[in-house]
């Protein structure tokens, strides 16, 4: 078998764990090879200076080499300074790590949603409400994955009953008891143009978690308990 080597391919870690005696697993999002598992060999050994402590929310240059789906770390060079988030904005950039965990196949790229992550990050610092930004991301990733849906012929007058199955489809009569499949057309076609609004949140929350049970799963994320 053939022993791949790749150089300065650029990525973010997204989860680390301790491997065998002195190494660490590192799960990468890069922007040409999609999601990818590397050993950094020594990685917790005090003594070792082939690596300098990996952070999340930080670009590197990462190179690697080997022939299987575990492949072995040989540098790492950050491209920039880590993003210093608050603790608002540390759990949501757990959360988004956890959910591309949860919905990447190994070796799968997807170079826009990597520039949707990248444009994610960058607001999570600069743009006042976060949650807009992660309601816009969700659909991104939704799009990404082929779970996207149909906001075309949404009318902003009408309520709609969303089935992760089937879409969207009007309803005649809108009941007085918020259902958790029901949606407003306004918030629909704010959410299709992107200029959400904090009136729509409630909305959009609701109809992100039902859109992504499908990629999810029954498990539940972890990283969603932190925003109790």
């Amino acid at each position: 078998m053939k022993v791949s080597r790749i150089s300065a391919e650029t990525g973010y870690v997204l989860h680390t764990r301790p491997y065998r005696e002195s190494s660490l697993l590192l799960d990468v999002f890069t922007r040409h090879y999609g999601r990818i598992s590397l050993a950094a060999r020594g990685a917790r050994n005090n003594s070792s200076k082939k690596n300098n402590p990996l952070q999340l929310f930080t670009s590197y240059y990462f190179s690697w080499m080997g022939k299987s789906e575990l492949y072995t770390l040989t540098q790492a060079e950050p491209q920039g300074a880590a993003h210093l988030f608050s603790s608002y904005q540390l759990c949501c950039g757990l959360y988004i790590n956890e959910l591309l965990l949860r919905v990447l196949n190994r070796e799968d790229p997807h170079i826009d949603l990597y520039l949707a992550y990248q444009q994610l990050l960058s607001d999570l610092i600069t743009v006042q409400n976060t949650q807009i930004s992660l309601r816009i991301f969700e659909k991104n990733l939704l799009h990404n994955m082929g779970y996207g849906f149909s906001l075309e012929s949404i009318d902003p007058e009408e309520f709609y009953i969303f089935k992760p199955s089937e879409g969207f489809m009007l309803i005649k009569q809108k009941t007085e008891k918020i259902q958790n499949n029901i949606f407003s057309g306004e918030s629909l076609v704010a959410l299709s143009s992107q200029i959400l609004q904090e009136k729509h949140l409630p909305e959009m929350r609701r109809l992100m978690r039902l859109a992504l049970s499908p990629l999810i799963g029954e498990k539940p994320l972890r990283s969603r308990e932190l925003f109790i």
